[in-house]
């Protein structure tokens, strides 16, 4: 028994030495691996880490192949199922076509699964980072809350409830009152409001109905005004004529004027309620009292009130012209694509409540028109880069796609797909591919850059205008201020008689720098020949524009200097716009060949032709030869390109030159010609 009890001692004492070994033998081998410096540490550590990302990746196939193999096997279980059921029908007892249809239902259920597997490998799946507008309720701001719960409700509708309930808060009191204190009889209830005796009464009842009055005065005249543009268009169709043009225009400036002229006229309305209640207005009255005061006010300001919408009517019709040259077409695409892109995130945040909310959204959500002279939109929100991202993961998020197919833009624009398909496939309309995300997204956030742009041009425009309005500001207040001293019955002409030197010598003194502004008025506003964030060439020299102010513009150039030039300077030189040009060229000298005969060069020509057509996204199509020369010994080839573009954006033009010299070496291959790795690109 002794010597069977050492042997495995003895066994378990050489194991124990032979790991020992091991262990060491792992130890030197680890000890050689460990990194001596931080370089090697950081390698070591990335090629772990795409080891562990390879494991993990061939893991998730590898489930996912398992789950795509049970899926399969079960449907065929179930269709095999449905086989035999079909061949024993006749020994199916009542009830069987129901188990039927029931078994037909689970096959289609489950292929449809196994073909959603398949479809959503490696696809990415969208978040929601905008949530649904909320609103919570406070005391302090039941007004708008009350207008959030009913905001599908129509406008005119809500204000006319709003008149009906606040007219009976403020008249239920003294109504009250006046029944208590003057005890009419029944055929006197009415007729009593009209000669109330108690004079306490009488004060505090005329008050009430003042204030109601003016309140529903404002509504009404708030829903006129808004509703200032249907009526006009009403008209004009009436009278069968067409709204385009000046006629457009104009409607949109009277609109975006009404302001001044929605207080002008509920003033006014007020003005004959007070001095109706008041007993009536005398205007020049010499000797005055506290309530001729009141009425001569509100009378001044019907008058001011008129004079600041006729200055504001002028300079929206300046704005007007100088938007109809320059800027109408740029805020009108820009506006028109906002509203596409509005429409979409509406539509997908009603899918939460259903399809019905859908349908409301897609048939009552229509851009009635779309302004030549300002921005709109702005509650889309598109502020940064990050937020129209967010939009365009919001729309897919919420609507559940991974591509937006051309049925459903046409469905959520029965009237307009043509465009807005053309719009976000960025023109690609002959097979009707489905929008990707990449796509949409990219829309998005071009269009984004486009408002920026556009709004920093309108501010730079504004802020030049700003100058101007200063002064036809002052005229209209100095006016104002003669206007309230006539109604006073004030002696004003004393104070006029001094303004004239004045004025002479304030022309006088300040001649020179009068003519300068006027100069740059007329070089910025009327030739217009650029806007903020336009790509220009002066004198051979590329720049952005960055910053346009009165006397001074500022530029970036190629290497991120800040380059300014005087605007007077600027109105001498030839300007060359890139954002403005539609279709540019750029000719590029190749050196080919000298055997290479006049015929293979026309081949090649055609053949380049072929290849660009096929990047319509880029290029047109368009090769001219435009010189052919001996070179040394090489021939010099000047090739001119279209594009299907500008040259307005400065980084993707160096990717476009890359993908031209790769396609002129394809084609040059394919006509056998020899050529040098050299071309100089001259716009």
């Amino acid at each position: 028994m002794e010597p069977n009890q050492e042997e495995p001692k003895e066994k378990q004492s050489k194991g124990k030495e032979t790991e020992t070994k091991d262990e060491n033998k792992n130890n030197e081998e680890n000890k050689i691996k460990v990194p001596k410096t931080e370089e090697e540490k950081r390698a070591l550590e990335f090629l772990e880490k795409k080891e562990r990302e390879k494991k993990e990746e061939e893991e998730r196939m590898r489930k996912e192949e398992e789950t795509k193999k049970k899926m399969e096997e079960k449907a065929k279980e179930i269709k095999q199922e449905q086989k035999e059921g079909d061949g024993k029908k006749e020994d199916v007892p009542d009830g069987g076509s129901a188990a039927k249809e029931f078994l037909k239902d689970v096959v289609e259920n489950e292929v449809e699964r196994v073909e959603l597997i398949e479809d959503t490998t490696d696809k990415r799946d969208f978040t929601k980072p905008l949530e649904p507008e909320k609103f919570e309720y406070s005391f302090g701001e039941l007004d708008k809350f009350l207008h959030y719960e009913y905001r599908d409700v129509r406008p005119i509708y809500r204000y006319s409830v709003e008149m009906v309930l606040v007219t009976f808060f403020l008249m239920v009191l003294p109504i009250i009152l006046v029944l208590i204190v003057e005890n009419p009889g029944f055929k006197e209830i009415f007729s009593v409001f009209l000669n109330i005796k108690n004079p306490r009464v009488k004060t505090f009842f005329k008050f009430c109905c003042f204030i109601a009055m003016t309140y529903d005065i404002f509504i009404l005249s708030k829903i006129f005004m808004d509703n200032l543009l249907y009526v006009f268009v009403w008209l004009l169709t009436l009278l069968d004529v067409r709204i385009e043009g000046a006629i457009a225009t104009a409607l949109q400036i009277i609109c975006s004027s009404t302001d001044n002229l929605k207080n002008t006229i509920a003033t006014l309305f007020v003005f004959f309620v007070a001095s109706e209640l008041l007993g009536g207005y005398t205007p020049f009255k010499t000797e005055m009292d506290i309530n001729h005061l009141i009425l001569t006010i509100m009378l001044w300001y019907v008058c001011f009130s008129f004079m600041l919408f006729l200055e504001n009517l002028i300079m929206n019709i300046f704005f007007g012209e100088i938007g109809r040259g320059s800027f109408a077409g740029r805020i009108y695409d820009a506006n028109s694509k906002t509203f596409v892109f509005k429409k979409l995130l509406a539509i997908s945040m009603k899918k939460l409540e259903g399809k019905k909310a859908m349908d409301k959204v897609i048939n009552e959500m229509i851009n009635d028109y779309e302004s030549s002279i300002f921005l709109k939109h702005a509650s889309l929100n598109l502020v940064s880069k990050e937020a129209a991202v967010e939009i365009a993961e919001s729309i897919f998020g919420y609507l559940g796609i991974k591509q937006l197919e051309y049925k459903k833009i046409k469905k959520f624009f029965p009237d307009i797909y043509e465009d807005v398909y053309r719009y976000l496939s960025q023109g690609r309309t002959q097979k009707k591919e489905p929008v990707s995300f990449d796509t949409f997204k990219e829309q998005c956030i071009n269009l984004y850059q486009e408002r920026v742009d556009i709004a920093l041009s309108l501010s730079d425009r504004d802020k030049i205008l700003s100058r101007l309005n200063v002064v036809l500001l002052f005229g209209v207040y100095f006016l104002g201020l003669v206007l309230f001293l006539m109604l006073l019955n004030v002696d004003y002409k004393v104070y006029l008689a001094s303004l004239g030197p004045f004025l002479f010598a304030f022309g006088w003194i300040f001649q020179d720098s009068i003519k300068e502004l006027y100069r740059c008025f007329v070089f910025l506003l009327i030739s217009h020949p650029f806007d903020n964030g336009d790509r220009i060439v002066i004198n051979n020299e590329e720049l952005k524009v960055a910053n346009i102010d009165l006397f001074y513009t500022s530029f970036y150039n190629n290497n991120g200097r800040v380059v300014y030039m005087p605007n007077l300077f600027l109105a001498t030189q030839k300007i060359f716009n890139l954002r403005r040009s539609l279709h540019e060229s750029e000719t590029v000298e190749l050196l080919i060949a000298s055997s290479t005969s006049f015929d293979n060069i026309l081949k090649f020509k055609d053949n380049l032709s072929e290849k660009l057509k096929k990047i319509a996204r880029e290029f047109t199509g368009q090769v001219l030869i435009i010189k052919s020369e001996l070179a040394g010994d090489s021939i010099k080839l000047s090739v001119n390109i279209q594009y299907n573009t500008n040259l307005q954006d400065f980084l993707p033009n160096f990717a476009r030159h890359e993908l031209l010299i790769k396609t002129l070496k394809e084609s040059l291959g394919s006509c056998s010609i020899g050529h040098k790795d050299t071309f100089v690109f001259i716009t």
